[in-house]
């Protein structure tokens, strides 16, 4: 991949064994992917907004880990210029 998309772990998520459940992805000054591993052992790709309320939408559940990289990466990739 041209642009490498460097995930950062969110340590406070992370089982109490240190296990990581949450991975972000900054974008611009308040703007954040995620992919988190959920109570289904499935994993969600989220996007925070910070426009007027923030929130956290999920755009897609994944059963492996790998798919729901790839799909944040395409996902970032086609909407924002890193």
């Amino acid at each position: 991949m041209e642009n490498e998309i460097k995930w950062e772990v969110v340590e406070e998520l992370s089982d109490e064994d240190g296990t990581p459940n949450c991975w972000a992805y900054k974008i611009g000054k308040a703007n954040y992917v995620y992919i988190t591993h959920n109570h289904n052992d499935m994993y969600d790709v989220e996007h925070s907004t910070s426009y007027g309320e923030s929130r956290i939408v999920v755009l897609k559940t994944f059963k492996r880990f790998s798919n729901a990289k790839r799909f944040a990466e395409q996902w970032i990739l086609n909407n924002y210029e890193i």
